[in-house]
């Protein structure tokens, strides 16, 4: 079995916290306390494009 993270093909959402972290989730799992969905879910290359267009400069 692989690990949700390494699954290329599947579908994740880009989740953000209070200190302004983002975080690559896998769709199907429930969002943790602290956390929300701020852009997916979509394929993990494109969650990683939002992530990287929206960091701090």
């Amino acid at each position: 079995m692989t690990h949700p993270l390494d699954d290329d093909n599947g579908l994740f959402l880009v989740l953000d916290n209070s200190a302004g972290q983002s975080s690559l989730w896998p769709h199907f799992l429930a969002v943790p306390a602290g956390w929300t969905a701020v852009f997916g879910p979509e394929r993990a290359e494109r969650c990683r494009d939002f992530i990287t267009a929206h960091a701090p400069a």
